[in-house]
């Protein structure tokens, strides 16, 4: 029997190895985006008024549109004390002589929240140069370059067979307690497979969940919500009360003839804060197919679960529903926090740290098993 699973182990690794190798080494980048980003970057994200106050939501994004009329926000962070410049999110608006969008070169607006100087743009993940080159990792990890309706479900395929792979490499590891230790001075091929077997044994822990969650973030509707749904109903949202903005006047027009980006968030603040929750706004975002505010809270990056989010309508003000901490089935919460799971954002930044030694563990137990396979075929 254990020569069979050993045999089911080896011909999996071997299988995935050039996957795991991808997703390792991106995904240790991709646990420290900005911070890489912004290192390779440093003209479009470093400010000089570090921790200054920031301008409001509103402010900025008249910024950007001036700076640029043939686009509109969609995407804008918030911070009270920005450390780098805000990546804004954009789209191309229609041009009023044949009714079709601008032909816009960029999806990103960097802007100095501060001083609403617009610092550059550019279109995420277009090849290639140092500018885009997190974003390319981004793609190559989420992806693979290829069309998202292949790439996803291809990574989610590999997930399950590294979640059956991982299970089996902690089984042929046992006892366990001799097997995480390093011996020195051993030949070179002992001493590969007690690396292969310890460093499997020292990120399990953190390896199952991120294959876990990779199946859920590739495979949402062919196994993630079919499953998980089976746990308690997913999309439940508690009734939320309707409130109107006030001094909601036509000279306060924002997005569409309905209200601005700042009354929205002040409309989702005064939500948040009817329910007796304690959280500040982290982004607000703007779907102009359905005329409504999403209102972010919580920091993403922050250990614990993630507060939520609050939509408003655009016509009025109406808080038309959430997604708030404490509202959610079981369902809802374990599908919010998918992406937070395999990128260790859920823990903090320890949880990111731990994700980013883990990547490399995974490309290591990669080549080392292909190096076991190699020297015994």
């Amino acid at each position: 029997m254990r020569k069979l699973i050993l045999s089911i182990h080896r011909y999996l690794g071997l299988a995935l190895a050039g996957f795991l190798v991808i997703a390792g080494v991106t995904g240790s980048i991709l646990s420290f985006y900005t911070e890489f980003d912004a290192w390779l970057n440093p003209a479009l994200y470093h400010i000089g008024q570090r921790g200054q106050a920031a301008l409001s939501a509103g402010q900025l994004v008249a910024a950007v549109e001036a700076w640029d009329e043939r686009i509109r926000v969609t995407y804008l962070p918030i911070a009270a004390t920005p450390r780098r410049a805000a990546v804004v999110y954009v789209e191309a608006v229609s041009n009023p002589a044949t009714g079709l969008p601008f032909d816009v070169p960029f999806d990103e607006v960097f802007i100095n929240p501060v001083t609403a100087e617009v610092k550059g743009a550019r279109l995420w993940g277009e090849c290639c140069g140092r500018e885009n080159a997190v974003p390319m990792m981004h793609k190559l990890h989420n992806r693979l370059f290829l069309p998202l309706s292949i790439g996803r479900p291809l990574w989610g395929c590999v997930a399950i067979l590294w979640t059956v792979m991982a299970v089996i490499g902690l089984v042929l590891s046992w006892p366990w307690a001799r097997a995480w230790k390093l011996k020195r001075g051993l030949p070179f091929l002992p001493m590969v497979v007690q690396l292969h077997r310890a460093t499997g044994l020292w990120f399990w822990l953190v390896i199952l969940p991120i294959a876990v969650s990779g199946v859920a973030l590739g495979l949402e509707r062919q196994v993630f919500l079919p499953l998980v749904s089976l746990l308690s109903p997913t999309g439940e949202t508690a009734g939320v009360q309707t409130i109107q903005v006030e001094g909601a006047t036509d000279q306060q027009a924002g997005r569409d003839g309905g209200i601005s980006f700042d009354m929205a968030i002040r409309q989702a603040e005064r939500h948040v804060q009817s329910l007796g929750i304690k959280a500040s706004p982290t982004a607000i975002a703007y779907a102009h197919d359905t005329r409504t505010y999403q209102v972010d809270f919580g920091d993403r990056d922050a250990a614990g679960l993630a507060t939520g989010n609050v939509f408003i309508a655009a016509a009025g003000g109406a808080v038309t529903g959430d997604t708030l901490a404490g509202k959610r089935s079981f369902a809802d919460v374990v599908s919010a926090e998918r992406e937070r799971l395999h990128s260790g954002r859920i823990a903090g930044l320890p949880g990111r740290i731990l994700v980013f030694l883990c990547g490399w563990a995974v490309a290591l137990l990669s080549v080392t098993g292909v190096t076991l396979w190699w020297k015994r075929r």
